[in-house]
């Protein structure tokens, strides 16, 4: 009998994805090809006996080592790159540090019990297949470990069971190994301080995340551009260093001229800048090769880690050309930024929730998260109906039957059916019922597996006459579940909208918006703003411009990705950005004067946001929910309303001042 030891345990947790509506001939190949990519494992097979147990948890494997963190990392990476990942059945994969328990199962066999274990499945659970996440124990441990310190990146909180919120990271992809396709070349002018140090620092420091450094120490005189010049055009990518002193060196200019000339026949190697010293762009012929390229920034030995994680980063993220921005965003669109509310959403739809709300202000990104989620619902089996309502037109919305049968032909046509709504329509049964029996009979009954119904724009229905009747029957949707348990425990009905719902429902009741899964999409924080910043190459280059440009926009994320867009595209300074940003003509104008016509339309609103902009408090709870809303507001209640953003409290002050609404 195994007496009870509490020990420190690193573990690794998977399932899959979609696993249970798998037939079991399909379940048998990926249990049989998860099982031999874990016997397949080298940080599995050098443990010692009982220094890793290996864990049967039905739809996955957990693996639980008593050695290192590394070991269980390891064994993580090794399972994401080697098991197949087709559409149907993700494997999710979290991980975890802390206390466990071993015991005797049922069957006589090593188990472990305890919070180790436990953490690890609530990590996994937050997971969404596409990337490894871990607990911020985990992290911490890793942290202790040179190669890997570097390569953290937080995903922020998430909720776990009984409301308790967990925090999680993820980890940099793996990097080239020491191989030409990740050879870099660092140029630079030798024999002077800083740009010595800063080699120093690359060369110790690169070599860690699999890339092969070369920077000519020894070669001058004839042979110089003889050997110099093939290493430059054999590289990767080139990192040049640029001081001061490197703006009037010939040798760097001629270095950095190889670099250019070879990508322009070639597309590679791709050019790092890093200026040293300061942040302004130094002077002469190297500024015009660059052609006002961003730069990655070294002040002083305080920049160290930074510097490491940007030209790492900005290597293995190619080169992206920009998109337009604005409406919902491509779904593959590498300047898409995962927030926790992704992952709870996409949780929510695994987990089949009768209703899920996802609210927030206007060009917050509901859309954008919305459909990428569906996407990934439809890859893993699920039927999934899209509702725009703005889409539709006036008149398909002004009576109850016309906005019933135009949601009815909705549901026809995109899940495929040959089925006419009409022929199903009973006048005297009235249009709720109408739907209710045309979605329980010919869509419920006649769909295999889970159906998904997303509404976008749920605020125009807000203020029709029969919109009670409407949002009362999704409310009797979800309190019938357990009843019908046959056909609606398949449906899930996705609502995403803005405004607050409790002005324009009278019976609360016979609303949908306080029941089901509630959701709010919040405008980034800091660290998303980093991270978007680094997408788009870095053009604020400093911890001190991201908090200016924070302030500025306040992470409303259409601003955001709009000024980002502006500086690449101009190659504009952040002091340029301010100066331009409360004009009308300038990069946010259109922007800024829809708001203006928006709040002309309703001269009570001007009225308060005016005097608001003046600093006097708003005088009603329904204007503060309005301006919320509609995004020129932020916060829980009126009594501590602000502006959105700087941008907005600038130039709304500026233009309402002097006016008196009619």
């Amino acid at each position: 009998m195994i007496r009870p030891v509490t020990e420190t345990a690193h573990v690794l947790m998977t399932d899959r994805i979609g696993y249970s509506k798998l037939s079991i001939e399909e379940k048998v190949i990926l249990d049989q090809e998860l099982l031999e990519a874990v016997e397949a494992c080298e940080a599995v097979r050098r443990q010692s006996e009982g220094q890793c147990l290996k864990l049967d948890s039905g739809d996955g494997v957990s693996l639980v080592f008593f050695g290192e963190p590394t070991d269980a990392l390891e064994a993580a990476l090794h399972l994401q790159a080697l098991v197949a990942d087709p559409a149907t059945v993700r494997l999710r994969i979290g991980l975890n540090s802390g206390y466990v328990t071993r015991r005797l199962d049922v069957n006589g066999k090593v188990n472990v019990t305890g919070q180790g274990i436990e953490r690890a499945q609530r990590a996994m659970s937050c997971a969404d297949g596409s990337r490894i996440v871990m607990t911020e124990f985990f992290a911490e441990n890793l942290r202790a470990f040179k190669a890997w310190k570097d390569r953290l990146v937080e995903l922020g909180d998430f909720e776990i069971k009984h409301g308790d919120r967990l925090r999680l990271y993820g980890i940099v992809a793996s990097l080239p190994s020491e191989s030409a396709s990740g050879k870099l070349a660092i140029i630079y002018r030798r024999r002077t301080q800083p740009d010595e140090y800063v080699l120093e620092l690359l060369e110790g420091r690169l070599p860690e995340f699999g890339f092969a450094v070369f920077a000519n120490r020894d070669f001058i005189g004839p042979k110089w551009a003889k050997t110099i010049e093939p290493e430059i055009r054999s590289a990767e990518a080139v990192i040049v260093l640029l001081s001061d002193h490197a703006a009037v060196s010939e040798m760097v200019e001629f270095e950095l001229r190889t670099a250019v000339d070879q990508e322009s026949k070639t597309g590679r190697p791709r050019v790092l800048p890093v200026r040293i010293g300061n942040e302004e762009p130094v002077s002469g012929v190297l500024t015009a090769l660059l052609r006002s390229q961003p730069f990655a920034v070294w002040k002083g030995p305080e920049d160290d880690d930074r510097l490491i994680q940007e030209l790492v980063r900005s290597y293995r993220e190619p080169d992206t050309p920009l998109e337009r921005v604005g409406g919902a965003m491509p779904q593959d669109s590498p300047y898409y930024v995962i927030r926790p509310t992704d992952f709870e959403f996409k949780q929510s739809l695994l987990e089949r929730d009768g209703i899920v709300l996802v609210k927030g202000a206007r060009q917050i990104g509901k859309t954008s998260l919305i459909t990428r989620a569906l996407r990934e619902a439809r890859e893993a089996g699920a039927q999934v109906v899209w509702t725009d309502l703005q889409a539709l037109s006036k008149s398909q919305i002004e009576s109850d039957v016309k906005l019933y049968l135009a949601l009815a032909f909705e549901f026809v046509e995109q899940l495929g059916l040959d089925v006419d709504p009409t022929e199903h329509w009973r006048e005297v049964l009235g249009a709720n019922t109408n739907f209710e029996r045309f979605i329980f009979n010919q869509i419920l009954k006649q769909t295999e597996g889970q159906v998904i119904w997303a509404l976008d724009e749920v605020d125009r229905l807000f203020r029709i006459p029969h919109s009670q009747d409407f949002f009362s029957m999704l409310r009797t949707w979800h309190n019938s579940r357990a009843v019908r348990a046959g056909s609606l425990e398949k449906l899930t009905v996705a609502l995403a909208y803005a405004r607050e719902a409790h002005l324009f429902i009278n019976d609360l009741n016979q609303s949908p918006f306080n029941v089901g899964t509630r959701l709010e999409l919040a405008d980034f924080d800091l660290s998303q703003v980093a991270e978007l910043n680094n997408r788009y190459k870095s053009p604020l280059a400093s911890a001190e411009e991201l908090g200016r440009f924070h302030a500025l926009l306040g992470g409303q994320p259409y601003l955001t990705r709009l000024g980002l867009d502006e500086m690449v595209r101009r190659g504009s300074s952040l002091t340029e950005l301010e100066a331009k940003a409360p004009l009308d003509e300038g990069p946010f104008g259109d922007h800024l004067r829809r708001i203006l016509v928006a709040l002309s339309r309703d001269p009570e609103l001007m009225r308060d946001v005016r005097d608001f902009a003046l600093g006097q408090p708003l005088r009603t709870d329904e204007a503060f929910f309005r301006l919320r809303a509609g995004g020129v507001l932020r916060g829980s209640h009126r009594s501590v309303a602000e502006f959105r953003c700087g941008l907005y409290a600038t130039y709304l002050k500026e233009h309402l001042e002097h006016h008196e609404p009619d």
